[in-house]
């Protein structure tokens, strides 16, 4: 015997195109925090990166702050669950782009100022590098914090 889900379907339905809307209901502030959050983080890791081999103690500063953002990562993604909501359409869509466009930003930096020696690059120039390449994702979570209700 089928369950009666006459009652439910127009829940369910609802739902559906509550989540199609371009502002759901459920969306929440905290997670679009942690997501910029995690922008943030990237930025500073993309910029210590792109300049690290230019300072005296480059290596040592480079490895405490990927270890940094280890644990931040850590941390967000521990937080980040219990702070999902709703999305709007094209959410899965926007940070699989900005992840893809920040870690090519991330392989050319690495190709022309993480070789092995000193590069002629100003640290202007690599951490404007740096905040352009986590910049879309920096945006998605500003959308959250905007399209947010709680």
């Amino acid at each position: 015997m089928e369950p009666d889900l006459s009652q439910t379907n127009g829940r369910y339905s609802r739902a559906a195109s509550e989540a199609r809307s371009k502002n759901p209901l459920g969306v929440t502030r905290k997670e679009g925090w942690l997501v910029l959050t995690v922008a943030a983080g990237a930025g500073v890791l993309l910029a210590v990166s792109f300049q690290a081999h230019s300072w005296e103690w480059g290596g040592i500063i480079r490895l405490v702050s990927q270890i940094g953002f280890l644990v931040l990562l850590v941390t967000v993604i521990s937080g980040i669950a219990p702070a999902r909501g709703v999305h709007p359409v094209g959410h899965r869509l926007r940070l699989l782009v900005a992840g893809a466009f920040a870690t090519l930003v991330a392989v050319i930096g690495g190709w022309f100022w993480t070789v092995p020696q000193v590069h002629g690059a100003s640290w202007t120039v690599t951490t404007t590098v740096a905040i352009i390449a986590v910049m879309p994702l920096a945006l998605i979570g500003v959308q959250l914090i905007a399209k947010g209700r709680k």
